[in-house]
C-alpha cells in the first residue's frame, strides 16, 4: 500500500504458481520518464488483488497466463503498450472501474516482440472473461501529434461480457477475431476527431455475439466520407445479434459481409452519409424495426438506407428479410442487387421486403438489380402475403421512382406506389400501408383507414420474432444452450455444402455451457445420422475434441485432417499453431521465424483464412491492422422513360405506333382482376380478349397475326370507365 515502485529498462515481476499480490494506492513505473518497463507477469496458479494503483509506460502492465487472474479494480493504466492481457484459460475475476489512457508521448516498448504503433487496453487470447468487464474508461486524448492506434479490447478466440464501458477517440473500441459467446452491451463510444478507420466494433469469424444498446457517435464525420468503414462491422461468422444500438454520424452504420444467421433489430442509425445498413452475402439476416435517417444534406453524398448484395445462386432455406424498417432522407431508400443470370435460367428471388416505411428519397424508393420475384404476392392476395410498404417521396412529379427493377418484377398490396419502372402492379392501389412505428404520424390520413382493413398481427410485425434462421438451440433457465427436441431435423434441412460450418458454429455455442452433455449429444447425432461427408467429418471431429478440452484427441484428429485445397492447408497450419499455444508448446510472444513467415504468406495470399493469420501476427508483432476491403457501390442504372409507369387514371399509352410487328401498351386501372382488355378491328369485330390481371403494367403485344390496318384497344373497368387507343399495323 502507498508504494512508489520504479523499474529499470525491461525489468518487471514474475508471479510464480502459488504467489499472490495485494496492491492498493501504489504507483508502478519506469525509472526513466519516457522509457518502458516489463510489467507484471502472472503464471498459472498465481493472482491477487490490484486496486487504486497506477501503471505507467509498461509493455504489459498485467499479463496473466494459463488461467491466472486477479481482481483488477479502479486502476490507471497510463501509456502502457497493453493494459491487461489474458493468455489462455479462464479469467474469473472482474475488471472494472479502470482507466486506460494513451497520449502522444513516444515510448519505446522493447521488452517483448510486440512492437509497432498500436496500443491495447485489454487483450484476450484463447481466454474466457467469466466475470463482467465493466465501467472502464478508455481515453485517447485529442492531440494533433497523437498518431498511436489505441484499441480498447482485442480478442482472439476469446469470450466475455463487456458492459457500461466508455470509449473516447479510440482507433477502434472492439477488435475481435473468432470471438464467441460474448456480449457487448450498454457501452458509450464517441469520436470527435479524424482517424484512418471508423469501424469501432469489428468482428471477423465470430459466433454467438450480441451487440446490444450501445451508443456510438462520430461528431467529426458529418463533413467527410470514408466509404469502406462503419460503426459496426462483422465479416464471417454467425449467430450475430445487433440490437437497440444508437449510431450517429458515421459514413456507414452497420456492415455485414459473408455472415451466416444474424439479426439487426431496433437500431437507430442517424446522419450517416453513405450506407445505413450494408449486407453483402449476409445470409439469413433479419433486418427489422430499424430507423435509418441519413444525412442527405444538399444531396452532397449518394446516401442509401439499405444496401443488399447476393452473389450466390438458388433458393435458400435461410433467406434474408427486410421488415418494419423506417428509412428517411436518402437518395435510394433500399438497393437490392444480385449478379446477372443467363436468360432462360432461374434467377434469385428478391428478398422478402414487407411493411417498411420509405420517406423522402430523391432518386428511388426500392431499386432492384437482377432479381426476379415480387414485393407483395400477386398470387396469394390476403393481408399477410402483401407488401404493405409505404412510399412517400417529396421529390415531385417526374422525379423519384418508387420501385425500379432491371428485370420485370411484381408488386402488390403497397401504399403510395405512384411511379414504377419494369414493375407489374397487382390489386387495388394503396390497399395496405406500413404500420412500422415511424409511420404512426400519418396513419389517420391514409384513406381514413387506421389500421388497415382486414389487418391482422402476424409474425412480421413482431420485432423480436426470430423470423429467419434455423436455430437448433434454445436457452434454459440457467442461460445455458440446449439442443431443441427436433434439432436433428433442423440440421438435416441445411444444405449439405453449408452443414459443416453450421455444425461448427453449433459446437461453439454449446461450448459456453458448464458441462459437455449437449456437445456429446450433438456428436452422437452427427455420427448416427451420417450428417457429413467423410472428409468434413474429420474437421468436425477435430473441433469436437477442442470443444470438450481433450487436446490429446484434438492433436490426433489434427493429423488426420484432409487437405483438399489451399484454404484447408492454411487452416491446418493455423490450427496446429493455436493448439501448440494452447498446450504451451509455443509461447505467444516468442513465435519462431518459420511460423511467422508462414503466417505472413497466408496473409499475403488473401484467401479465406488471411484475416485470422493477420490478427495472430498483429498480436505477435503489431502494426498489422485488419484489412477491411472496399464496399460495393450501387450500380448506375439507366431508367428508360419508356419503362416508367405513372400510376394515374389517365394512363394508356401505345408505342411505337404505327408498327409492323409489335407494340407496347402501358396502362393503369383501379383493379386488374375486374377489368376487361379487348382488341377490336374497325368494323367492331372482337379480335382478342386478354386475360391480364395487372392493375398497372407495360405489356408487349405481338401484331404478327394481324393484317395491315387500324385496330382499337379498349379497357373497360368495373366502374364503367372506358378508355380506347388506336393501333396501326403497317
Amino acid at each position: 500500500t502507498l508504494v512508489d515502485m520504479v523499474f529499470g529498462l525491461c525489468a518487471g515481476i514474475v508471479f510464480e504458481p502459488g504467489s499472490t499480490i495485494r496492491a492498493n494506492n501504489s504507483v508502478f513505473r519506469s525509472c526513466f520518464t519516457n522509457k518502458s518497463w516489463r510489467g507484471f507477469e502472472f503464471e498459472a496458479g498465481s493472482g491477487g488483488i490490484i486496486e487504486e494503483s497506477v501503471f505507467k509506460n509498461a509493455h504489459f502492465a498485467l499479463l496473466f497466463r494459463g488461467g491466472a487472474d486477479a481482481l483488477v479494480i479502479n486502476n490507471l493504466f497510463y501509456n502502457c503498450k497493453v493494459g491487461v492481457a489474458s493468455d489462455k484459460g479462464n479469467f474469473r475475476e472482474p475488471i472494472t472501474g479502470n482507466t486506460f489512457i494513451v497520449e502522444s508521448t513516444v515510448i519505446p516498448y522493447t521488452c517483448y516482440n510486440l512492437l509497432g504503433a498500436q496500443n491495447w487496453g485489454i487483450v484476450g487470447h484463447q481466454s474466457n472473461f467469466l466475470a463482467s468487464v465493466s465501467h472502464n474508461d478508455f481515453i485517447n486524448p485529442v492531440d494533433v501529434g497523437n498518431t498511436k492506434q489505441f484499441i480498447g479490447v482485442y480478442l482472439i478466440t476469446s469470450s466475455g461480457t463487456f458492459s457500461e464501458n466508455k470509449f473516447t477517440n479510440l482507433y477502434r473500441c472492439f477488435d475481435m477475431q473468432r470471438a464467441n459467446n460474448s456480449e457487448i452491451d450498454n457501452n458509450e463510444i464517441e469520436l470527435s476527431q479524424q482517424f484512418t478507420t471508423q469501424s469501432q466494433i469489428r468482428g471477423a469469424n465470430c459466433t454467438n455475439i450480441s451487440v446490444l444498446s450501445n451508443e456510438i457517435e462520430d461528431t467529426y464525420e458529418y463533413l467527410s466520407i470514408q466509404a469502406n468503414s462503419g460503426a459496426i462491422w462483422f465479416s464471417g461468422g454467425s449467430g450475430i445479434s445487433i440490437k437497440e444500438n444508437r449510431i450517429e454520424g458515421f459514413s456507414n452504420g452497420i456492415i455485414l459481409k459473408n455472415t451466416g444467421s444474424a439479426e439487426i433489430i431496433e437500431n437507430s442509425i442517424m446522419n450517416c452519409n453513405h450506407y445505413g445498413i450494408y449486407l453483402s452475402d449476409a445470409m439469413g439476416t433479419d433486418v427489422s424495426c430499424n430507423t435509418i435517417n441519413m444525412h442527405n444534406r444538399d444531396n452532397t453524398f449518394d446516401e442509401t438506407g439499405i444496401f443488399h448484395y447476393q452473389s450466390t445462386a438458388g433458393f435458400s432455406l435461410n433467406p434474408t428479410v427486410y421488415r418494419n424498417n423506417c428509412i428517411l432522407e436518402t437518395d435510394v431508400a433500399m438497393y437490392l442487387s444480385t449478379f446477372p443470370f443467363p436468360l432462360g435460367t432461374l434467377g434469385n428471388n428478391v428478398p422478402q421486403t414487407v411493411n417498411n416505411f420509405l420517406y423522402n428519397y430523391t432518386n428511388c424508393g426500392i431499386q432492384v438489380v437482377n432479381f426476379e420475384g415480387n414485393i407483395g404476392s400477386s398470387i396469394l392476395t390476403n393481408f399477410s402475403t402483401q407488401g404493405r410498404n409505404t412510399f412517400v417521396s417529396n421529390n415531385g412529379p417526374g422525379g423519384a421512382v418508387d420501385i425500379h427493377s432491371t428485370y420485370t418484377i411484381d408488386e402488390s398490396g403497397n401504399f403510395g406506389v405512384n411511379v414504377t419502372s419494369n414493375v407489374n402492379s397487382f390489386g387495388i392501389q394503396n390497399k395496405y400501408h406500413s404500420t412500422a412505428s415511424c409511420a404512426n404520424q400519418v396513419e389517420e390520413n391514409l384513406l381514413g383507414a387506421t389500421p388497415n382493413s382486414d389487418q391482422e398481427i402476424t409474425d412480421i410485425e413482431r420485432c423480436d420474432f426470430a423470423l429467419v434462421g434455423m436455430k437448433a438451440t434454445i436457452s434454459n433457465h440457467e442461460q445455458e444452450h440446449i439442443l431443441k427436441t427436433k434439432f436433428v431435423q433442423i440440421i438435416q434441412r441445411v444444405n449439405q455444402e453449408d452443414k459443416l460450418n453450421f455444425l461448427l458454429d453449433l459446437l461453439t455455442t454449446l461450448s459456453s455451457n458448464q458441462t459437455t452433455a449437449e456437445i456429446e449429444k450433438l456428436n452422437v447425432a452427427v455420427n448416427t445420422y451420417d450428417m457429413l461427408y467423410s472428409e468434413d467429418l474429420k474437421w468436425f471431429e477435430y473441433y469436437y475434441a477442442l470443444a470438450i478440452d481433450d487436446y490429446l484427441l484434438a492433436g490426433f484428429h489434427l493429423g488426420q485432417l484432409p487437405l483438399r485445397n489451399q484454404n484447408e492447408k492454411d487452416l491446418k497450419f493455423i490450427e496446429s499453431l493455436m493448439l501448440d499455444l494452447k498446450t504451451n508448446k509455443k509461447d505467444l510472444f516468442n513465435i519462431d521465424e518459420f511460423t511467422r513467415e508462414q503466417l505472413h504468406e497466408i496473409d499475403i495470399q488473401r484467401l479465406e483464412h488471411a484475416s485470422l493469420a493477420r490478427d495472430l501476427l498483429n498480436l505477435f508483432e503489431g502494426d498489422l491492422d485488419y484489412i477491411f476491403g472496399d464496399l460495393m457501390e450501387k450500380q448506375d442504372v439507366n431508367v428508360e422513360s419508356s419503362d416508367i409507369l405513372v400510376l394515374d387514371s389517365d394512363l394508356l399509352e401505345v408505342f411505337p405506333n404505327p408498327s409492323t410487328d409489335k407494340v407496347f401498351i402501358k396502362y393503369f386501372v383501379k383493379d386488374g382482376e375486374n377489368t376487361t382488355f379487348r382488341l377490336f378491328d374497325m368494323s367492331g369485330k372482337l379480335i382478342n380478349d386478354f386475360k391480364w390481371t395487372y392493375s398497372a403494367s407495360k405489356v408487349e403485344l405481338s401484331l404478327n397475326s394481324l393484317n395491315q390496318g387500324v385496330y382499337l384497344f379498349v379497357i373497360q373497368e368495373e366502374t364503367g370507365n372506358i378508355r380506347r387507343a388506336k393501333i396501326v399495323k403497317r
